[in-house]
């Protein structure tokens, strides 16, 4: 037993039932329905060291999903670890949720036929922590699940710097709140949770609103009255003599005797009244004579549920307990609930309701709590999953999907559980109608799998105590039947359809395990950038997972990050659908590789100065999903720089923060910025810095102070002009709350960078897990002068608080070496017979406004306007083949090139002339004649040495052309605007030096 006062009921209170003036109070214990949407898991867990070094101690195809509350492992699929070795896989699982292993300690272990669950419990310096627990499912002594409710604590928020004394209990937190030292006590009805000050933390209401013989009515109010035994009544003859009655009413007294409606499994009280009633030893029970319609109801129906739970899970807790029933219980009317092992039923209402305890199928939903109750070996009593089990319960007893019929005075029932209900599309946040979502998959699957299948499976997946959100991998381990879930269950693709469609699970797309690490800063001469990611299906058998839908998407520029699904993986076109052409235009998709569960592309080269941003998606078989790993968040996206880098400005925090101002802000009370080595002693901190011994934290190990303001600025930083790719760079580890409370923001002087993002249901925490690389462009964001100050700032409402800012690595980068990205690497002039080829790439670098290329016969050019201009691109490509023929070189004579190119606009020239890149020597060969020692008779030249036009010979080698056509370099008067210089030597030339062309582009 837990200990819990638990109060469940069949229909909702009204709010006149409700203490403190009909103010809301939870339903239950906490159980939040947790997303479990596959862009956040892939998200969560994606590139996480520890996790992957929980991999690598413990072998095999794991799987995990993660709780986005705190980014702590919530369940895990195991390969199928050997049972004894649970002690040290749950060590490692609390490592993993950011938990010393010290604080769980094997509170029970449960046995069902060959199933084994063992729960490890939790005590936060020997206070009990409420609801954190890790339990191991064993299946033919193999793991094949690990649940885990695990909240990382610290020591630095004002609730929990104290010791604990006795009797307190750490309360994690609770929607919003934080976790806190707390008394908890039952007062009246609730279970209410107190601080030192005696000041509610938190509370809820346990009650979630059914030969001797006896008569009773068949199933509701107004049936006809059936005789049956008097199962377990006290009997008393004159003699003084007891026994109590058998299952088939039998007993060993005689004469006249006194029955006791209390026995060993059942105690029947009237508001509170003992019930007895004086007989023959073969006498009946007669209902409303005797004793009231509901006793009657309840006497009997009891033993049919009793019954029903002995044949299906006979090894069950609460089964050989006396639970007692009170009917008419006073004040109220219209309700029955269940309570700490008891059932209670309100009397009838004139003209509103029947007496709910004359009701069959209240009395089953009601012990259908207690029944959830006892058979918890894990996992939380959650209110609406309790709720829907136990209108299974009683639809699957009487086989009938419409509960409680003629509970109103109209004739009506109360629910009916035949409707499928969907998660999240019909939770309205009321247990009773939550429920439905759970109790319309557990109906659909009795109707074809039959009532013991059914509640076998049910009770199986009870169980573990899922919350709703948790009830698909509930399903499969109850399912599984080797004790390894990564091979799949019997039934797991048929559940895995039937769960989708209530929408509990992960839909279409199945289980899928995703890890990716980011290539990072890229150089500007890398020729392409490699991304690797594993996809890997758990349950591949069952659909799930299109593989080839698989798709890496890119984008070098500030595009909008796209809506809905591009094409698929192997259309490498630039547009989606119609209706999404805006959005998907600037993104391209990469060809993959893949080699088991890793798929590999490789972005194309971009230019220097780039960011290129991407995400990678997947679709399930059959279409109806898509996951994307950033969900459609642009803070999500991966991205990375393109360019070598020069430093403006760094600080590592190795001196301290002596050149740095920090302090309050506004109406903030506490400086908590301070240098130091993390030491990982803060739950949500980092175990190390970067790099050194010291990184910069509003709290170096522990959680930053509720109501609180405050700011970290840097040292005045002169940055001069912005050159391209003027980055802040450093390294964050940063833990916040959603915008909607605690602000985290990022300034350069009084303009805002960067922030953490808001949602309307403040849930969206951001929540790092490594060090990450955070970098922001600065150029707009400049003083007039060229510099500026950064400042990091954090304001906290009075609830929940995480680890705050954590900081290393500070710099001010730029592009390094800009005239050297303009100068090209490649070109090459070729030696021929007749003329010189020269090639080149265009710089992979913009903007890039011109080229031109010079030919000189006195050593190399030392600009666009020193010697013979061979070609000009006035719209040049980066990266782009260039090919230019000079038909002008006569044998014997060598030639000087160099290629250069202006920037933003023409009189921004990169002229420094580097042999081997931008700059060679090319010439034709002397070809050598005949030894002829006589004079020869004539040594003029020929009267007309011109050498014709290409385009007019015939047999002139044709010139390569793309899609953009070739250039010409006699371009005349179109080239003296923008060269603004050797205008002489492109005006008047009679003729033709030349022939170009472009060469597909290396991209």
């Amino acid at each position: 037993m837990f200990g819990l006062l638990l109060l469940l009921g069949m229909v909702p209170p009204v709010a006149d039932s409700l203490p403190l003036g009909g103010a809301p109070v939870a339903s239950g214990p906490y159980a939040p329905h947790l997303d479990n949407d596959p862009a956040t898991q892939w998200h969560l867990g994606a590139a996480r060291a520890s996790w992957r070094e929980f991999q690598q101690v413990w072998p095999g195809r794991w799987g995990v999903r993660w709780d986005p509350r705190n980014a702590t492992p919530r369940f895990l699929y195991a390969p199928g670890v050997p049972a004894d070795r649970a002690a040290a896989l749950v060590a490692d699982v609390a490592r993993l949720g950011r938990v010393p292993a010290e604080e769980l300690r094997l509170a029970r272990t449960t046995k069902h036929d060959d199933r084994v669950i063992r729960q490890w419990t939790r005590t936060w310096r020997g206070a009990p922590v409420e609801g954190d627990q890790v339990a191991v499912v064993a299946i033919g002594g193999r793991i094949a699940a690990v649940w885990a409710q695990l909240t990382p604590l610290s020591l630095t928020p004002l609730s929990l710097r104290d010791a604990p004394r006795a009797g307190e209990r750490v309360l994690p937190g609770v929607d919003k709140g934080s976790p806190r030292l707390v008394r908890r006590a039952t007062e009246g009805s609730l279970v209410v949770y107190r601080d030192r000050s005696n000041a509610v933390v938190h509370r809820y209401d346990p009650r979630a609103y059914g030969d001797l013989s006896s008569t009773y009515e068949e199933r509701t109010v107004g049936d006809a009255l059936l005789t049956g035994p008097a199962r377990a009544v006290t009997l008393t003859d004159t003699s003084g003599a007891t026994d109590v009655s058998a299952d088939d009413g039998g007993h060993a007294l005689s004469g006249p005797v006194e029955a006791l409606l209390d026995g060993p499994t059942l105690a029947v009280t009237d508001n509170g009244a003992q019930l007895r009633v004086t007989t023959t030893a073969d006498g009946t029970i007669a209902a409303d004579t005797d004793i009231p319609y509901a006793a009657a109801t309840v006497l009997h129906h009891f033993h049919v549920v009793w019954d029903w739970l002995g044949d299906r899970w006979p090894t069950h807790a609460w089964l050989g307990s006396r639970v007692p029933a009170d009917v008419r219980k006073t004040p109220g009317s219209c309700n029955a609930y269940y309570t700490s092992g008891t059932i209670n039923f309100f009397p009838a209402e004139p003209g509103s309701c029947n007496d709910l305890g004359r009701i069959a199928d209240v009395v089953y939903h009601e012990v259908g709590h207690g029944i959830h109750e006892y058979i918890l070996a894990a996992g939380t009593f959650a209110g609406d999953v309790s709720e829907g089990s136990a209108d299974y319960i009683a639809a699957s007893i009487l086989d009938d999907p419409t509960l409680a019929p003629n509970a109103w005075a109209d004739g009506s029932a109360i629910r009916e559980i035949d409707t499928d209900k969907r998660y999240p599309d019909d939770v309205v946040n009321e247990v009773h109608a939550d429920g439905l979502i759970w109790a319309s998959f557990l109906w659909n699957l009795r109707t074809d799998w039959g009532a013991d299948a059914a509640d076998a499976l049910f009770l199986g997946a009870l169980e573990q105590g899922p919350t709703l959100t948790d009830a698909y991998e509930a399903v499969l381990v109850s399912d599984d039947d080797d004790g390894d879930l990564t091979n799949g269950t019997p039934n797991a693709c048929e559940l895995m359809e039937r769960l989708a469609v209530h929408g509990l699970g992960p839909g279409p797309i199945g289980v899928v395990a995703f890890d990716h690490t980011p290539p990072g800063a890229q150089s500007s001469w890398a020729e392409g950038y490699e991304v690797s990611f594993t996809l890997a299906d758990l349950l591949p058998d069952c659909g799930g997972l299109d593989e080839d839908s698989v798709a890496l998407w890119y984008s070098a520029g500030n595009a909008p990050v796209p809506e809905g699904t591009g094409p698929a993986a192997s259309d490498t076109g630039d547009t989606g659908g119609a209706e999404e052409i805006d959005t998907w235009a600037p993104w391209r998709s990469v060809s993959l590789i893949r080699a088991g569960d890793t798929w590999t592309g490789t972005i194309p080269r971009q230019v220097a100065a780039s960011r290129v941003r991407y995400f990678i998606q997947a679709a399930s078989d059959d279409g109806t999903q898509v996951a994307r790993a950033d969900g459609g968040d642009e803070e999500a996206v991966y991205s990375f720089w393109v360019g070598d880098r020069a430093i403006v400005w760094c600080d590592d925090f190795e001196g301290g923060l002596d050149a740095w101002t920090h302090g309050v802000t506004g109406t903030g009370t506490t400086d908590e910025w301070a240098v130091g080595t993390a030491t990982g002693a803060g739950a949500w901190d980092p175990d190390a810095p970067v790099d050194g011994l010291n990184h910069v934290a509003t709290v170096v190990d522990g959680n930053y102070e509720p109501n609180n303001a405050q700011m970290l600025t840097s040292p005045v930083i002169s940055v001069g002009v912005p050159g391209p790719m003027t980055l802040l760079s450093y390294q964050r580890w940063l833990t916040v709350e959603d915008a909607l409370y605690d602000h985290a923001d990022l300034y350069l002087g009084t303009r805002r960078a960067w922030g953490n993002a808001f949602s309307p249901s403040g849930s969206n925490h951001h929540l790092d897990v490594a060090w990450t690389a955070h970098e922001l462009p600065i150029s707009g964001l400049l003083e007039a002068d060229g510099s500026t100050q950064l400042t990091w700032t954090l304001s906290s409402d009075q609830g929940l608080e995480y680890g705050g800012w954590a900081i290393d690595e500070v710099c001010v980068v730029t592009l390094a070496d800009v005239p050297g990205h303009y100068r090209v690497r490649d070109l090459v002039a070729t030696d021929a017979a007749e003329d010189v080829a020269i090639t080149w790439s265009q710089p992979w670098m913009a903007p890039l406004s011109a080229t031109v290329l010079v030919r000189s016969a006195d050593g190399y050019p030392t600009g666009p306007d020193d010697g013979l201009i061979l070609d000009v691109d006035f719209s040049p490509q980066p990266g782009e083949g260039r090919l230019v023929v000079d038909t002008d070189a006569q044998p014997g004579e060598v030639f000087y090139y160099a290629l250069f190119a202006a920037g933003t606009n023409d009189e921004d020239w990169q002229l420094l002339v580097v042999e081997g890149e931008n700059a060679d020597v090319g010439g034709v060969p002397e070809e050598p004649g005949p030894v002829d020692t006589a004079e020869p008779e004539d040594t003029a030249p020929p009267e007309d040495t011109d050498v014709p036009d290409v385009d007019e010979d015939e047999d002139a080698d044709p010139v390569p052309e793309d899609e953009t056509g070739c250039g010409c370099a006699t371009g005349g008067g179109d080239a003296l605007p923008l060269l603004g210089v050797g205008a002489a030597l492109l005006v008047g030339r009679r003729r033709r030096v030349a022939r170009v062309g472009r060469v597909p582009s290396s991209r």
